[in-house]
């Protein structure tokens, strides 16, 4: 029970059960072919080619073994509790949230830990280099397969899963507010969106899959930093993913399920993202706020609405998909913010952000120089 990591052997699927204590091989089509308990709450999984590594949380160590379930050999001490475990094409990698710490396994079983900041709860690797995500410090460290930090990339909110596209850019998820994109030069860019606890993310070919756990789905995302669409995950709680073949599959450890997503199908609708607030303008009992359409969810927004802090304005544009909306009935003198609500066929939106504050005044106007009746 409870899958936390999932990997692919060529053949089958394989699960870390975090809480079973054991791994689990499973068929394409969705059958468990066989449990087996290996104890230590295995909390990732990974395949090297020829045998399954799991990182055991439990009991600070690493599990090598064959794909008949049977463990061939046993690494300890891993620098803490490791969380995930990555695999560079030669050695093997753990990280320690706890531990503060990464620990890689050579091909001749040599154990060398690495300390590497605040809370580290994800690793990942290519054949030259490994990305760590440092949670706790808000950055990612990329380091040379020594163990050596070779340059930091800071102001990524809480970053957890990490994949590179094909022309290297590496993606991390900002916890709740959208993915930077960090090009091979250094150069980050950050694209906004709404999501919850993104645990992980999967590279398709042509766009991200994030695996975001608090909201139990997956998002797809382009290369432009669009959300493409989001799809429902069966289980309560995703936390991570593998790329099989044009699939992607999820390891569901709230709902101790797999889910198999086949891109380029329906996603769900979903109620809109909150609009983007504008900047409020004042007039004589009036307002008007301006605002941006967000993502729609997969069905078209039939309208917005925008309300009063404090209450009491009317919206004379409600319902409607004007991108800027008149507030009247506001008092004078009485300072106000405002914000907006997106409504599709599913339901409606949180609300914006409260705009900036503006007050309501009397209008006046200079009249001039009186005029003379020069007429007797």
């Amino acid at each position: 029970g409870g899958p936390r990591g999932i990997t692919f052997d060529g053949t089958n699927l394989w699960t870390a059960n975090s809480t079973g204590n054991s791994v689990s091989k499973i068929g394409l089509d969705g059958t468990v072919i066989d449990t087996y308990p290996i104890g230590t709450s295995p909390w990732s999984i990974i395949f090297d080619g020829t045998n399954l590594w799991t990182a055991n949380h439990d009991n600070n160590s690493a599990f090598k073994l064959d794909l008949n379930g049977n463990i061939v050999a046993t690494y300890t001490p891993l620098g803490g509790t490791p969380w995930n475990i990555a695999y560079d094409g030669t050695n093997i990698w753990t990280v320690s949230a706890e531990g503060n710490s990464i620990t890689r396994i050579t091909p001749a079983e040599e154990i060398t830990t690495f300390s590497i900041g605040y809370y580290p709860e994800d690793i990942f690797c290519n054949s030259s280099f490994c990305w760590v995500a440092v949670s706790g410090e808000d950055s990612v460290k990329k380091i040379d397969l020594d163990g050596n930090i070779i340059d930091t990339y800071t102001g990524i909110y809480g970053p957890q899963g990490m994949a590179l596209d094909s022309s290297g850019n590496l993606w991390v998820p900002n916890i709740g507010t959208g993915i930077t994109r960090v090009e091979p030069n250094g150069t980050k860019t950050f694209f906004g969106f709404s999501a919850g606890n993104v645990r992980k993310i999967v590279f398709d070919g042509a766009n991200m899959w994030l695996i975001d756990a608090d909201n139990a789905n997956v998002i797809e995302v382009s290369l432009g930093g669009s959300v493409l669409g989001t799809f429902a995950s069966t289980g309560g709680y995703p936390i991570s993913a593998i790329l099989v073949g044009t699939n992607i599959w999820t390891a569901d450890v709230g709902g101790n399920s797999i889910t198999k997503i086949v891109p380029g199908t329906s996603a769900p609708a979903t109620i809109p993202d909150a609009p983007t607030i504008g900047t409020a303008t004042a007039g004589d009992t009036t307002a008007t706020v301006p605002f941006t359409a967000p993502y729609d969810g997969g069905s078209a927004i039939t309208g917005y609405t925008v309300t009063s802090n404090p209450a009491g304005g009317t919206d004379t544009d409600a319902g409607t998909t004007a991108l800027s909306h008149t507030m009247t009935d506001l008092t004078n003198g009485t300072p106000y913010t405002f914000t907006v609500t997106a409504t599709n066929a599913i339901g409606t939106s949180a609300p914006s952000v409260a705009s900036n504050e503006v007050t309501p005044v009397v209008q006046t106007w200079s009249c001039g120089s009186a005029i003379t009746d020069s007429r007797d």
